[in-house]
Parts: C-alpha cells; sequence; structure tokens
C-alpha cells in the first residue's frame, strides 16, 4: 500500500515539475536522470513516464514529443543499468 502511495506521489511530483519546466533551457530528461540518480527504480519511472504519454490524450499540458524523449532516454539506461534483469 505505502509503494503505490508513494507511486502516485511520484507522479504527481513528475507531472508538476515537468509542466512547470518543459518551456526552459533544460534538458528534456533533466528530471528523470535526477530522480535515477536519487535510486528511483528505472522500470517504476518508465511506468510512471508512460503513464503520463498515454494520458496526454485526454488534456495533459505536457509536449508528446517531449515526454517522448524522456522515454527514450530511460528505455536507453535499460543498456547503462548494473541490476539484473528481474531488478529493472
Amino acid at each position: 500500500m505505502l509503494t503505490f502511495l508513494l507511486l502516485i506521489i511520484a507522479e504527481l511530483i513528475i507531472n508538476i515539475l515537468e509542466t512547470a519546466t518543459q518551456s526552459s533551457s533544460f534538458e528534456p530528461y533533466w528530471l528523470a536522470e535526477t530522480l535515477l540518480e536519487l535510486n528511483m527504480r528505472l522500470v517504476e519511472l518508465f511506468e510512471i513516464y508512460h503513464k503520463i504519454y498515454k494520458a496526454r490524450v485526454y488534456g495533459a499540458t505536457l509536449d508528446p514529443i517531449h515526454l517522448l524523449q524522456i522515454l527514450i532516454y530511460l528505455i536507453n539506461q535499460l543498456g547503462h543499468c548494473h541490476m539484473s534483469s528481474s531488478e529493472r
């Protein structure tokens, strides 16, 4: 239950920060990179961004190209992971 709640909170924070900074000069994947450095699981982060991407049809304010760039970044991180496939 706690993990589910933390993922909901993480999704909310990601939505807020991505929306607030999408027109800035930051790299598109700055937040994903930061969350990975803070030891957020790659698969959970990917699932959150994928959920946000799928929800864009229903009025999300984030640019779909921006979200796709982040998803590509996260997919590329799979090759750089030092964890077993079951941990990803």
